[in-house]
């Protein structure tokens, strides 16, 4: 995903988008908790503790048709340098659309290491993918692997928790104003990952 800040403001137009979210209303909740029933948005996720005094809180799933094991390889090769981020082509670079097969030099994440700004603080292999930054502000962004009980189909979820060195009510607009466009990112990014692991499944 990149920078949340850059790529949502890079996504929408600010003005125009601060408008709509100032008049969302009840759809502003649906839109930050894409895929998931309201019990699930509400319950606690591992790296919740990075972020303690969240401004936002960002919380989408999907479910996959493959077993975690055809997911997390996907998510371990994230990054610039690595697999991409599997969304849309951000200022005509390809490394954002991702790699299309799974890169065995890239399967080597560990704790401590780095996914763009990103700092590896959580690594539970086929399960939790924990990442932190504090580039302006604080951020935490969780992946967990469910597996749906009765089959060999996996629940992706993603939880972006921000809290951006602003003063909280200017910063509440500013991340729906930046909400907005990582809704798109992050939607298109779930969607091909769910594509690329069905891939490796079958």
């Amino acid at each position: 995903m990149g920078k949340v800040l850059a790529i949502g403001l890079a996504t929408v137009g600010v003005a125009g988008t601060a408008a709509m979210a100032l008049r969302l209303g009840g759809s502003w909740q649906r839109m930050v908790s894409w895929g998931l029933d309201p019990v699930l948005v509400a319950s606690e996720l591992p790296g919740d503790d990075l972020v303690v005094d969240p401004v936002a809180v960002d919380t989408r799933s999907i479910e996959i048709d493959a077993p975690p094991s055809a997911v997390w390889p996907w998510l371990v090769q994230m990054g610039d340098d690595r697999g991409g981020e599997y969304s849309y082509s951000v200022f005509g670079l390809p490394h954002r659309k991702g790699a299309e097969r799974i890169v065995p030099e890239w399967q080597d994440l560990a704790m401590g290491d780095r996914i763009n700004e990103w700092v590896v603080r959580g690594l539970e292999p086929e399960r939790v993918l924990i990442l932190y930054s504090d580039v302006a502000g604080n951020w935490s962004w969780v992946f967990v692997l469910e597996s749906l009980e009765g089959s060999s189909r996996t629940r992706l979820v993603e939880r972006i928790r921000s809290h951006p060195a602003l003063p909280r009510r200017v910063g509440e607009v500013a991340m729906r104003v930046v909400g907005l466009g990582t809704l798109l990112m992050v939607r298109k990014q779930m969607l091909n990952i769910r594509d690329r692991a069905e891939r490796l499944a079958t």
